[in-house]
């Protein structure tokens, strides 16, 4: 797998960074400030920049955690998705070799597993 295109944009984010920081350096070294209150000045405003970022990336996995959490409740509380579930799993053992069924068999397990499923989310409700 070649990842050179994802070291590249790195590259370029990083390089487009230090090129931000050394311009907000000048911006400030040109309003009259001397170079320690400059380089003070442009370092508060780095670390604003950086916390700011992390702290969008953070929010950004908190919103993707609850989006995974709530697909992942609706899914497993679904009774059509446990059956499928139930199903595919069968279909896996039986295609795997674990499990010897014939066509019908194989269908009147899986109806089997659909009304189970079914009956047992309606006596749950």
């Amino acid at each position: 797998m070649n990842l050179s295109w994802a070291i590249d944009g790195l590259l370029l984010a990083l390089g487009a960074f230090v090129i931000l920081v050394a311009l907000r350096f000048l911006v400030a070294l040109a309003r009259g400030e001397d170079a320690s209150m400059a380089l003070s000045m442009t370092g508060r405003w780095t670390a604003g920049l950086v916390g700011g970022a992390f702290a969008v990336g953070g929010m950004g996995l908190v919103e993707l955690a609850d989006v995974v959490g709530m697909l992942t409740a609706f899914i497993s509380t679904h009774p059509f998705a446990v059956s499928n579930g139930l199903v595919t799993g069968l279909g896996a053992f039986v295609a795997g070799g674990f499990l010897d069924l014939s066509t019908g068999q194989f269908v009147g397990v899986a109806i089997a597993l659909v009304g189970i499923t079914m009956l047992v989310y309606e006596v749950a409700d």
